[in-house]
Protein backbone atom coordinates (compact mmCIF):
# COMPACT_ATOMS: atom_id res chain seq x y z
CA UNK A 1 0.00 0.00 0.00
CA UNK A 2 1.40 3.36 -0.97
CA UNK A 3 1.04 6.91 0.68
CA UNK A 4 -1.84 8.26 -1.24
CA UNK A 5 -3.85 4.91 -0.19
CA UNK A 6 -2.99 4.81 3.38
CA UNK A 7 -4.04 8.62 3.77
CA UNK A 8 -7.05 7.88 1.92
CA UNK A 9 -7.78 5.12 4.27
CA UNK A 10 -7.21 7.70 6.87
CA UNK A 11 -9.29 10.31 5.80
CA UNK A 12 -12.27 7.21 5.49
CA UNK A 13 -11.81 6.81 9.40
CA UNK A 14 -11.73 10.49 10.71
CA UNK A 15 -13.64 12.18 8.35
CA UNK A 16 -13.35 16.03 7.75
CA UNK A 17 -12.44 17.63 11.16
CA UNK A 18 -9.82 20.43 10.57
CA UNK A 19 -7.09 19.97 13.16
CA UNK A 20 -3.80 21.90 12.19
CA UNK A 21 -4.60 25.88 10.80
CA UNK A 22 -3.84 26.28 7.42
CA UNK A 23 -2.87 29.67 6.53
CA UNK A 24 -0.01 30.90 3.89
CA UNK A 25 2.78 33.29 2.92
CA UNK A 26 5.20 34.31 0.34
CA UNK A 27 7.07 30.86 0.69
CA UNK A 28 4.19 28.35 0.75
CA UNK A 29 0.73 27.01 2.32
CA UNK A 30 1.96 26.81 6.25
CA UNK A 31 0.22 24.43 8.99
CA UNK A 32 0.54 25.56 12.31
CA UNK A 33 -0.61 24.32 15.85
CA UNK A 34 -0.90 26.05 19.26
CA UNK A 35 2.66 24.92 20.76
CA UNK A 36 0.86 22.52 23.36
CA UNK A 37 -0.40 20.88 21.09
CA UNK A 38 2.58 20.32 18.97
CA UNK A 39 4.53 19.42 21.75
CA UNK A 40 2.22 16.48 22.29
CA UNK A 41 2.26 15.02 18.79
CA UNK A 42 5.93 15.22 18.58
CA UNK A 43 5.39 13.19 22.01
CA UNK A 44 3.08 10.98 19.94
CA UNK A 45 0.16 12.26 21.93
CA UNK A 46 -3.25 13.99 22.08
CA UNK A 47 -5.96 13.72 19.53
CA UNK A 48 -5.69 10.91 17.38
CA UNK A 49 -6.96 12.61 13.90
CA UNK A 50 -4.72 15.14 14.51
CA UNK A 51 -1.56 13.11 15.44
CA UNK A 52 -2.66 11.07 12.22
CA UNK A 53 -2.22 14.49 10.18
CA UNK A 54 1.05 15.43 11.86
CA UNK A 55 2.46 11.70 10.77
CA UNK A 56 1.46 12.28 7.40
CA UNK A 57 3.02 15.84 7.37
CA UNK A 58 6.15 14.09 8.61
CA UNK A 59 6.24 11.78 6.16
CA UNK A 60 5.80 14.68 3.22
CA UNK A 61 8.75 16.39 5.49
CA UNK A 62 11.36 13.09 4.69
CA UNK A 63 10.18 12.90 1.22
CA UNK A 64 11.88 16.53 0.86
CA UNK A 65 8.09 18.17 0.52
CA UNK A 66 7.56 19.87 3.70
CA UNK A 67 9.92 21.85 6.05
CA UNK A 68 9.75 21.57 9.83
CA UNK A 69 9.00 25.23 11.63
CA UNK A 70 7.80 26.49 14.80
CA UNK A 71 4.84 24.69 15.57
CA UNK A 72 4.07 23.34 12.27
CA UNK A 73 5.06 22.74 8.44
CA UNK A 74 6.01 25.05 5.88
CA UNK A 75 4.85 23.11 1.93
CA UNK A 76 6.47 25.52 -0.52
CA UNK A 77 4.19 26.58 -3.05
CA UNK A 78 5.71 24.59 -5.81
CA UNK A 79 4.80 21.10 -3.64
CA UNK A 80 1.41 22.38 -2.12
CA UNK A 81 -0.11 23.35 -5.61
CA UNK A 82 0.69 19.62 -6.96
CA UNK A 83 -0.89 17.71 -3.69
CA UNK A 84 -3.21 14.70 -3.88
CA UNK A 85 -6.49 15.13 -3.76
CA UNK A 86 -6.63 12.58 -0.61
CA UNK A 87 -3.68 14.65 1.48
CA UNK A 88 -6.28 17.92 0.56
CA UNK A 89 -8.88 16.29 2.25
CA UNK A 90 -6.87 14.60 5.10
CA UNK A 91 -5.24 18.32 6.54
CA UNK A 92 -8.61 20.05 5.12
CA UNK A 93 -6.19 22.07 2.33
CA UNK A 94 -8.98 23.71 -0.01
CA UNK A 95 -9.98 22.71 -3.08
CA UNK A 96 -8.26 24.01 -6.64
CA UNK A 97 -10.71 26.40 -8.50
CA UNK A 98 -13.61 24.41 -9.57
CA UNK A 99 -14.08 26.98 -12.56
CA UNK A 100 -12.14 28.16 -15.55
CA UNK A 101 -10.44 31.25 -16.69
CA UNK A 102 -10.16 34.53 -19.27
CA UNK A 103 -7.63 36.50 -19.88
CA UNK A 104 -7.74 40.03 -21.12
CA UNK A 105 -5.08 41.66 -22.89
CA UNK A 106 -3.74 45.39 -23.34
CA UNK A 107 -1.84 46.48 -25.64
CA UNK A 108 0.70 44.43 -28.49
CA UNK A 109 3.42 42.20 -27.27
CA UNK A 110 5.65 44.40 -29.21
CA UNK A 111 5.21 47.56 -26.68
CA UNK A 112 6.02 48.15 -23.02
CA UNK A 113 2.49 48.68 -22.17
CA UNK A 114 1.60 45.59 -22.85
CA UNK A 115 -0.62 44.21 -19.97
CA UNK A 116 -2.29 40.45 -18.79
CA UNK A 117 -5.05 39.93 -16.67
CA UNK A 118 -7.13 36.69 -15.31
CA UNK A 119 -10.31 36.48 -14.92
CA UNK A 120 -12.41 33.69 -13.05
CA UNK A 121 -15.21 32.25 -14.37
CA UNK A 122 -17.33 30.37 -12.06
CA UNK A 123 -19.30 27.28 -12.96
CA UNK A 124 -22.58 29.57 -13.34
CA UNK A 125 -20.50 31.67 -16.14
CA UNK A 126 -19.70 34.94 -13.75
CA UNK A 127 -17.26 36.45 -14.24
CA UNK A 128 -14.76 37.43 -11.09
CA UNK A 129 -12.23 39.88 -11.69
CA UNK A 130 -11.54 41.13 -8.07
CA UNK A 131 -9.81 38.22 -5.81
CA UNK A 132 -6.35 38.21 -3.75
CA UNK A 133 -3.49 35.54 -3.62
CA UNK A 134 -2.28 35.37 -0.75
CA UNK A 135 0.92 33.00 -1.34
CA UNK A 136 -0.67 29.99 -2.89
CA UNK A 137 -3.85 30.53 -1.51
CA UNK A 138 -6.53 31.92 -3.65
CA UNK A 139 -9.31 33.99 -1.83
CA UNK A 140 -12.77 35.55 -2.73
CA UNK A 141 -13.53 36.70 0.25
CA UNK A 142 -13.03 35.59 3.48
CA UNK A 143 -14.35 32.11 3.75
CA UNK A 144 -13.95 31.08 -0.13
CA UNK A 145 -10.61 29.93 -0.47
CA UNK A 146 -8.78 27.86 -2.68
CA UNK A 147 -5.65 26.12 -3.17
CA UNK A 148 -4.85 26.38 -7.00
CA UNK A 149 -3.72 22.71 -8.19
CA UNK A 150 0.02 23.09 -10.46
CA UNK A 151 -2.06 24.00 -13.93
CA UNK A 152 -3.80 26.91 -12.50
CA UNK A 153 -0.97 28.34 -10.48
CA UNK A 154 1.40 28.39 -13.25
CA UNK A 155 -1.22 31.12 -15.24
CA UNK A 156 -1.28 32.90 -11.93
CA UNK A 157 2.32 32.90 -11.27
CA UNK A 158 2.84 34.05 -15.40
CA UNK A 159 0.17 36.68 -14.65
CA UNK A 160 1.65 37.91 -10.87
CA UNK A 161 5.70 37.92 -12.53
CA UNK A 162 4.43 39.95 -15.57
CA UNK A 163 2.24 42.40 -13.56
CA UNK A 164 5.85 42.90 -11.08
CA UNK A 165 7.88 44.46 -13.85
CA UNK A 166 8.54 47.57 -14.48
CA UNK A 167 7.26 48.85 -17.83
CA UNK A 168 10.82 48.79 -19.38
CA UNK A 169 11.28 45.28 -18.86
CA UNK A 170 7.99 44.96 -20.38
CA UNK A 171 9.75 44.18 -23.67
CA UNK A 172 8.62 41.41 -26.54
CA UNK A 173 10.19 38.84 -25.23
CA UNK A 174 9.09 39.24 -21.50
CA UNK A 175 6.00 39.81 -23.18
CA UNK A 176 5.76 36.51 -25.08
CA UNK A 177 7.64 34.21 -22.65
CA UNK A 178 4.07 35.31 -20.21
CA UNK A 179 1.53 34.13 -23.23
CA UNK A 180 3.70 31.09 -23.66
CA UNK A 181 3.62 29.77 -20.07
CA UNK A 182 -0.11 30.35 -20.67
CA UNK A 183 0.14 28.22 -23.00
CA UNK A 184 1.42 25.55 -21.71
CA UNK A 185 -0.85 25.66 -18.96
CA UNK A 186 -3.60 25.28 -21.07
CA UNK A 187 -1.86 22.28 -22.91
CA UNK A 188 -1.35 20.81 -19.86
CA UNK A 189 -5.36 20.82 -18.78
CA UNK A 190 -6.47 24.35 -17.41
CA UNK A 191 -9.57 25.52 -18.67
CA UNK A 192 -8.61 29.07 -20.20
CA UNK A 193 -10.01 31.04 -22.87
CA UNK A 194 -6.60 32.74 -24.38
CA UNK A 195 -8.49 35.48 -26.60
CA UNK A 196 -6.54 35.57 -29.91
CA UNK A 197 -3.75 34.09 -28.58
CA UNK A 198 -5.47 30.10 -28.72
CA UNK A 199 -4.37 30.04 -31.83
CA UNK A 200 -1.41 32.16 -32.14
CA UNK A 201 1.78 30.11 -30.88
CA UNK A 202 4.01 32.31 -28.86
CA UNK A 203 7.59 31.01 -28.79
CA UNK A 204 9.98 30.61 -25.95
CA UNK A 205 13.98 31.37 -26.72
CA UNK A 206 16.49 29.57 -24.90
CA UNK A 207 18.81 32.45 -24.89
CA UNK A 208 19.45 35.78 -26.32
CA UNK A 209 22.41 37.30 -27.41
CA UNK A 210 22.98 41.04 -28.28
CA UNK A 211 24.86 42.59 -31.27
CA UNK A 212 25.84 46.23 -31.50
CA UNK A 213 26.13 48.75 -34.78
CA UNK A 214 27.40 52.01 -34.91
CA UNK A 215 25.83 54.50 -36.74
CA UNK A 216 27.46 57.41 -38.77
CA UNK A 217 27.82 59.72 -35.25
CA UNK A 218 29.24 56.35 -33.51
CA UNK A 219 26.45 56.11 -31.69
CA UNK A 220 25.49 51.99 -30.42
CA UNK A 221 22.47 50.66 -30.99
CA UNK A 222 22.36 47.41 -29.79
CA UNK A 223 20.18 44.27 -31.40
CA UNK A 224 18.64 41.33 -29.29
CA UNK A 225 18.56 37.94 -31.09
CA UNK A 226 17.02 34.93 -30.22
CA UNK A 227 18.47 31.21 -30.15
CA UNK A 228 17.17 27.73 -30.51
CA UNK A 229 13.60 29.12 -30.44
CA UNK A 230 11.15 26.48 -29.37
CA UNK A 231 7.33 25.97 -28.35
Amino acid sequence: MNLWDRVGETVARYGEKQFFEISSDSDGLLLTLPGDCFEQCKNGQGDPGRLNQFIHLQMLQEQGLAELIANGFLIETGDAVRLEDTFRRLLQIPDPWPGRFELDVAGHTTSNNFQLQLKLVDLLGNKIQHFNLKGPLLYLTETEVYLPNEEQWIAFDAVLKHEAMITQERNEYANLIAISKLQKAKDAGLEIDLRHFDTLDATEPEGVSVSVNLDQDGNAELIPAFKDISP
